[in-house]
């Protein structure tokens, strides 16, 4: 049951499940997943609804939590996400969003941006040092 959960919420903290392998050695796994706080830009209200804030965050990883200004619908400049993503993948700078033939963009802030090496896949330091 909790493998088929995958990231849970364990408040403040997520852990993220993944399949132990045969002969598993830490030094040489390859953690490409991280928990970042994402906020979308001047999102018009209409679409803070939690389904389709899921949608739209869906499109840089697996939202888990929303944070409660968003969720109270504390309307500002920005609704707030924590998404599960991998670093490993493209990152957006803005989502097209799109709604019965109407589209626009909406920019894409990042807070605390983990450190990521794209040669090694590692977290924890980036390609120059």
């Amino acid at each position: 049951m909790a493998w088929a959960r995958g990231t849970m919420n364990l408040k403040p903290g997520v852990i993220r499940l993944f399949q132990l392998s045969k002969d598993f050695n830490r030094y040489t796994q390859h953690q490409t997943h991280a928990q970042v706080w994402i906020c979308l830009m001047d999102l018009p209200w209409e679409y803070w609804r939690d389904k389709i804030l899921r949608e739209i965050f869906g499109a840089v990883g697996k939202p888990l939590i929303t944070d409660s200004a968003t969720q109270n619908h504390h309307f500002g400049h920005y609704a707030r996400v924590l998404v599960n993503m991998d670093l490993s993948k493209h990152i957006f700078e803005d989502i097209l969003v799109e709604i019965d033939g109407y589209a626009f963009n909406v920019e894409v802030i990042y807070e605390c941006w983990p450190q990521f090496c794209s040669h090694c896949d590692i977290i924890g330091h980036n390609l120059s040092n």
